[in-house]
């Protein structure tokens, strides 16, 4: 003899139906902030949807997985720096080889998470010294010897610099004024 389940036991509640519903209506604004690439709110919504609907399995599941796609989108791509430190030693590297304006980005990077670096100053200074941009080189030499007077010294003796020995304002930098140095 069959047993028959009571309608109670098989049939959702008025209340857990509504938030089903609700859940439907946050998975699909979600999913349309995951197609506009905003990757960060995405992965929040989604995992908040997870997080706040234990009881439906197929929806976490689905929520974890395109919590997972936004961490992924969220992730630096494989080998790309996340320190200045690192940005800088990239940049030093791509100027090494040649590739001047990819060691400026590099170097502008790093600069980007610590502005006020002489060594990442210096450095971006050098890269501009060699394609022989006296003004930029000179700008980032400037901010450099405020930081650390000893850089002043590094760039006379620098031959990254050697294309711009006769400007100016490089020559300002280098050989201070008694009232300056």
């Amino acid at each position: 003899m069959a047993t028959k389940k009571t309608k109670s036991a098989t049939a959702k509640t008025a209340a857990q139906t509504d938030a089903y519903e609700n859940a439907l209506k946050e998975f699909s604004v979600a999913s349309k902030l995951l197609q506009k690439g905003d990757y960060a709110k995405a992965r929040e919504a989604f995992q908040a949807i997870a997080d706040g609907n234990p009881e439906e399995r197929e929806l976490v599941q689905r929520a974890g997985m395109y919590t997972t796609i936004c961490d992924h989108k969220l992730a630096p791509a494989a080998g790309e720096p996340c320190t200045p430190d690192e940005w800088y030693y990239l940049g030093v590297l791509k100027s090494n080889r040649g590739e001047h304006d990819e060691a400026i980005r590099c170097l502008g990077n790093a600069l980007k998470q610590d502005p006020t670096s002489p060594k990442y100053l210096f450095a971006r200074a050098s890269v501009f010294g060699m394609q022989g941009n006296a003004q930029l080189a000179v700008a980032d030499l400037r901010q450099a010897v405020l930081g650390d007077p000893t850089i002043r010294v590094q760039a006379v003796n620098d031959s990254d610099f050697e294309p711009m020995r006769d400007d100016a304002g490089f020559i300002d930098l280098i050989e201070p004024t008694p009232a300056e140095g």
